[in-house]
């Protein structure tokens, strides 16, 4: 059986799994620098600034890792679903007051989701000035 790939799937995939480790490795490499700084700092929280300041001085490409960031950002939610249920199903006490903390969380979503929404509306309009 001859498997035909077309030129620009195989490198969309190339640029998601460059993307992908590029992230990865900076990632890791924030989880090492995170003990030596003097507060706390989750090791994955650093790997974002270390990206934020690599494409700010152009040091990274942006299409080393758009693609890659793309695929991450259309699947963040799920990254999430395994903590909740860990959550739930560990502590007990989650279960006896969950009904308290369900209508929290919900307000939280969705106040942030206003926030970003009228922070984009605003950037957009901002951009679309200049």
């Amino acid at each position: 059986m001859k498997l035909i790939f077309k030129k620009d799937s195989i490198l969309r995939l190339l640029r998601i799994v460059v993307g992908l480790v590029i992230l990865t490795g900076l990632s890791l490499l924030g989880n090492r620098l995170s003990p030596l700084i003097p507060f706390p700092m989750p090791g994955p929280v650093i790997g974002l600034i270390l990206v934020f300041v690599l494409l700010t001085l152009g040091w990274l490409p942006l299409k080393w890792v758009d693609e890659a960031g793309k695929i991450l950002l259309l699947y963040l939610g799920l990254f999430y679903v395994p903590y909740g249920v860990g959550i739930i199903d560990v502590d007990p006490s989650v279960r006896k007051i969950g009904w308290k903390i369900i209508p929290i969380a919900i307000t939280v979503v969705v106040v942030v989701m206003l926030v970003t929404a009228k922070l984009f509306t605003f950037l957009g309009k901002k951009n679309n000035k200049n």
